[in-house]
């Protein structure tokens, strides 16, 4: 069996969740999600800088429902590479929430099960 063979480890802790409609916030623009879970989020973006370059608290909100969002999340960015298409040259971003507070971690859990409706709530933390 050669390397290329092995099967790859699972190590993430939370199970994520794919979204549609929903951006996320910081101080480097706005960008689309693209998954979501308790620990993190990925989303992709267009900026000519790196999220690393840009700290500060993240955001998270429906396109359609301004009304629905999350505010002031701590977070650290794992990943963060380009990405083009051919056309187009936009950014990737992986970041894992950082010291949330029990409340942003219940608000969290309410506000993937509105942008994913694929689990009930209670149900969200593996």
């Amino acid at each position: 069996m050669s390397k290329s063979d092995k099967p790859i480890e699972e190590r993430r802790q939370h199970r994520r969740y794919p979204v549609e409609k929903c951006r996320v916030r910081t101080l480097a623009g706005v960008g689309e999600v693209i998954n979501i879970s308790m620990g993190g989020v990925c989303f992709r973006y267009v900026d000519d800088r790196r999220m690393v370059t840009r700290p500060g608290g993240l955001g998270l909100f429906l396109e359609e429902n301004d009304g629905e969002r999350l505010d002031n999340l701590s977070y650290k960015v794992i990943w963060d590479h380009a990405v083009s298409n051919g056309l187009s040259v936009h950014r990737t971003c992986g970041i894992e929430f950082q010291e949330l507070t029990p409340q942003q971690v219940e608000q969290l859990e309410q506000f993937i099960w509105l942008v994913t409706r694929s689990e009930p709530k209670g149900q969200l933390s593996d």
